[in-house]
């Protein structure tokens, strides 16, 4: 089991009159749709909703926005949080569940009740890529006067059996699925993507989070599910802590996985797992098997295989940082410090007449197909073939292979789109290109003089290059610096 984040750090994450509330996620037994009414219940307290029964046992179930002081809204609880405290359990009111998250006391800004009043129940308050909101102190809770609690009868008997960590319930098309919340980095709620810089079935969309963007895979097409079926420009996600795969920035891998919601926290008694038991089955080598719930089987991902899995580390090490404002230098003086260390960096590879050439993926926004609304302009041999409008602006595109002096048709398939510079000064080129063929990680070989050692570099004025990579199939290819390139046109036509 992976143990990227502790189970300290976790947290659920649900939502009660309109705030988010954080919980730690040892102290969540269970998630379980709110009945139309709840059971009689001596009210002990004012904010004593009644009770649920569950599974034979009468749990006390706590209006939590009462206990807090919160404005209702008009959404009715939709669940009830089972929380445990020791030995006891107790319900409480929400009105959806928003996923979990690493919650690290340097993440928290500490909270201070200036009276004895029930606001001690908040500890912290926080500020995530995951959200916003507040975390709530379980134990301050369980010790509210005339409070009722009740025996954890259920979670003696599944620790007796061997109990799972906190697992994360979601859904994704049609499929069910659960993973252990161990690998979780965070949930993130339904949002708009932005375009993977590539066309592939796994690879399908950025996620903007912590700062930079992250890759989103298909998570139908990892589980070799079928897949969405089309392009997703929006989806929740969660995010994967991959071991091993530490992206150019030295903090850990991240990988989303595409998902449409969160479902449930819960800890899986082991009885309640069912191995599949066929090792050929599709997808069987991310799977543990099937978990069977009273509202139906879904589908176990096996955290450590997912963490090890070949694609994923692949996809962890590629982190870009948006280029607006001080980024451009910034990812231009990483690439530098890279280059001199023989770090291995991502890389955009597609082929030019049947030749491969990559590109920086730091370099690339986007890739778009071959452009046919083009305004042609006089080249003169420069080789910008017009002007597109992309984003706002007159984009030039340039053919890559006379750029080259390759004999390409210049119908190539696709259009890389390369930007450097900050707002409102940004840049963009597009450059076509034959063909996409992957995203390799490999370390920069220098072909020429490196730059400040004295000599003058082996480029032309167009910014043709002295670099290679070796790909994985063992072929050397040549690295383009395509914003050099642009400069270079720029330039020669000033």
């Amino acid at each position: 089991m992976p143990h990227s984040a502790t189970t300290r750090d976790l947290h659920g994450l649900i939502r009660i009159a309109g705030l988010s509330v954080a919980i730690r996620s040892d102290a969540i037994r269970e998630v379980v749709p709110c009945p139309e009414a709840l059971e009689p219940f001596p009210r002990l307290r004012t904010d004593i909703a009644g009770a649920l029964d569950l599974r034979g046992q009468l749990i006390p179930v706590l209006d939590l926005s009462e206990a807090l002081g919160a404005t209702r809204t008009d959404d009715k609880a939709q669940i009830v949080l089972i929380l445990r405290h020791g030995d006891h359990v107790i319900g409480v009111l929400a009105e959806a569940i928003d996923g979990v998250c690493a919650l690290p006391a340097d993440a928290q800004s500490p909270l201070f009740a200036t009276s004895d009043s029930d606001g001690r129940l908040l500890r912290a308050s926080f500020h995530l890529p995951a959200g916003r909101g507040v975390v709530l102190d379980v134990a301050a809770l369980a010790a509210l006067p005339d409070l009722p609690l009740t025996e954890d009868r259920t979670g003696a008997r599944d620790r007796a059996v061997g109990e799972s960590d906190p697992t994360l319930m979601f859904r994704v098309g049609n499929l069910r699925c659960a993973l252990a919340a161990a690998c979780v980095d965070a949930s993130v709620p339904w949002q708009e993507l932005l375009p993977a810089p590539s066309q592939d079935p796994l690879w399908i969309a950025m996620l903007p989070y912590k700062g930079a963007e992250i890759p989103v895979v298909d998570t139908l097409a990892l589980l070799d599910q079928g897949g969405t079926g089309e392009a997703r420009r929006a989806g929740a996600a969660i995010v994967v802590r991959v071991e091993g795969a530490a992206g150019a920035d030295g903090k850990p891998g991240l990988v989303a996985l595409l998902i449409d919601s969160v479902d449930d926290i819960v800890r899986l008694p082991a009885r309640d797992v069912r191995s599949h038991g066929l090792p050929g089955m599709t997808g069987a080598g991310l799977t543990r098997g099937l978990i069977t719930r009273p509202e139906g089987s879904l589908l176990l991902i096996d955290a450590q295989a997912l963490v090890n899995d070949a694609r994923m580390a692949m996809l962890a090490g590629i982190r870009q940082r948006p280029q607006t404002g001080s980024a451009s230098a910034a990812s231009a003086q990483a690439a530098t410090r890279a280059t001199a260390a023989g770090e291995r960096l991502p890389y955009l590879v597609f082929m030019v007449d049947e030749a491969p050439f990559a590109v920086a993926l730091s370099q690339v926004e986007e890739i778009l197909p071959a452009q046919h609304d083009l305004i042609p302009t006089p080249a003169a041999g420069s080789g910008v073939e017009g002007l597109f409008p992309h984003r706002g602006q007159a984009v030039p595109l340039v053919n890559l292979g006379r750029m080259l002096g390759r004999a390409s048709s210049g119908e190539g398939s696709f259009v890389v789109v390369a930007r450097e510079g900050q707002w409102p000064d940004v840049r963009r080129t597009g450059f076509r290109v034959d063909r996409l063929c992957s995203v390799d990680r490999a370390a920069i070989q220098q072909l020429g003089p490196r730059p400040g050692e004295g000599a003058e570099r082996q480029t032309s004025a167009r910014g043709l290059p002295d670099r290679t990579i070796r790909l994985v199939s063992g072929e050397a290819c040549t690295v383009l610096d395509l914003p050099q390139i642009a400069r270079g046109l720029v330039e020669a036509a000033a």
